[in-house]
């Protein structure tokens, strides 16, 4: 996680993309078989649905 939101950075370390969520992110783990990304930031829990197959 990183400032706003969660940062995805490939295994050599180049930053791939952001899930930007506005709020301080804490945690996060994946479900649903790798499918759904759950987010905690301050008061809120999120679910992500992932473009996976």
């Amino acid at each position: 996680t990183g400032p706003g939101g969660v940062w995805i950075f490939s295994p050599e370390g180049a930053l791939l993309g952001q899930i930007l969520t506005g709020q301080a992110t804490a945690n996060c783990a994946f479900g649903n078989d790798g499918k759904v990304l759950y987010l905690t930031a301050d008061n809120y829990l999120m679910r992500v649905w992932l473009a996976v197959q």
